[in-house]
Order: structure tokens, then sequence, then C-alpha cells
């Protein structure tokens, strides 16, 4: 019986981060790649996802940032006499 398998979008969503992040993970070799079908199409299993989840709890932080300005914040130039 053959075990069930992933899209990529699916292996992203699972782990909380865009499909871009884990291809650009993959493409960097931070985690290892999945098994390829005869056509080239990625073959994500569940021991997969638990390795993209592990990688995400143990090296990616998501990025401080700061807090936004009221509106209206802007000055407006003073024009010279």
């Amino acid at each position: 019986m053959m075990s069930r398998t992933y899209f990529t979008i699916e292996v992203a969503k699972a782990a909380g981060i865009s499909r871009m992040t884990l291809i650009r993970w993959l493409r960097a070799g931070k985690i290892r790649p999945p098994q390829r079908n005869a056509h080239g199409y990625r073959i994500w299993r569940r021991e997969d996802i638990k390795r993209v989840i592990s990688y995400k709890k143990d090296h990616y932080r998501k990025r401080k940032t700061s807090p936004r300005k009221k509106a209206g914040g802007m000055r407006s130039k003073k024009s010279k006499p």
C-alpha cells in the first residue's frame, strides 16, 4: 500500500511558511529534498513534512517589524519666501 503524498503548497501550509520559502530552503540545501516522480514532481511524504517543521522550529525566526507610524505624521516641506 502506498502512503499519502503531498503537494509542495500543502507542505508549506503545514509548516506555516510560504511555498517560495520552502523552495528557497531546498535550493540552499537547508532541508533534504524529497524524492521526485518520473515527471520530475516532488513527492512529499509525512516524514518530509516533519523535517521541514523541525527545521523551522530550530532555525527560522520571524523578522521583527517596527511599529507603524500613525497616519498624518509626515511633515510638509516649508517653502522659502
